[in-house]
């Protein structure tokens, strides 16, 4: 497959098996807003309105800080693509039997998810070749909102809710993901985010499986556009 002008190709993963999105083609100014040029890194968060892939570069150049509010549910999906794109992930937590599914689907415990106690520290390694994506579960560890990942990882911090306790971290992250919620969240994540109050609707009255990705106080809307397997992790 080859890509238009102005456009980049994302090949196919290595892990075909894990039944991920097709190859696909993304505009170079899309994809610039949610943090630099298309590469090998690009890790697809779902699909825009037009049906057009939306993909992220998450393991490459700068390490990355994502908030995402809600359930595990969302977050075991993107943890599941990050490992398509070739990352190991790395989930601290005090409630592992929420997170036993993701690391079960992707050959058990220890060699492409580890779940370890909330209070262990930042993985010390990573490298463009073998990028680490640390996800911290805030619902049962206070997040830190001074922690930076270390070289060519990720940071994703799940948030419960948007609240007094989560807005510094909201603020500081590089990207957030909102998934539907009431009037009262809506109004208060895109003060939090710098998002037009005209984009507050668009947040309560999104489909079930909606998102707003917000990056530099612009909101991408989409779909995540769970495969048959993904859906299993949603539902678990």
């Amino acid at each position: 497959m080859t890509a238009g002008p102005g456009q980049v190709f994302f090949p196919r993963p290595a892990q075909a098996a894990l039944r991920l999105p097709r190859d696909h083609v993304i505009g170079r100014a899309g994809l610039a807003q949610l943090g630099g040029p298309a590469g090998s890194g690009g890790l697809v968060l779902g699909l825009d309105e037009d049906r057009h892939p939306v993909a992220v570069r998450l393991f490459e150049g700068q390490p990355s800080v994502v908030a995402v509010v809600g359930t595990p549910n969302l977050v075991r999906v993107i943890a599941f693509r990050a490992v398509a794109v070739g990352a190991l992930v790395r989930v601290l937590t005090s409630r592992p039997h929420l997170w036993h599914q993701l690391a079960e689907s992707l050959g058990g415990y220890g060699r492409l998810v580890s779940v370890v106690a909330a209070d262990a520290g930042p993985p010390g390694g990573g490298s463009p070749a073998a990028p680490v994506l640390t996800v911290l579960d805030a619902d049962a560890r206070p997040p830190d909102p001074r922690g930076r990942p270390a070289s060519s990882g990720t940071m994703l911090t799940l948030l419960p809710a948007v609240s007094d306790s989560t807005a510094s971290t909201l603020r500081l992250a590089d990207i957030a993901l909102l998934p539907r919620c009431d009037h009262a969240q809506a109004r208060r994540a895109c003060a939090l985010l710098g998002v037009e109050a005209r984009h507050v609707p668009r947040l309560v009255y999104a489909p079930d499986d909606g998102l707003a990705m917000v990056a530099g106080g612009e909101p991408t809307f989409l779909r995540l556009a769970p495969t048959e397997i993904e859906r299993r992790l949603l539902s678990g």
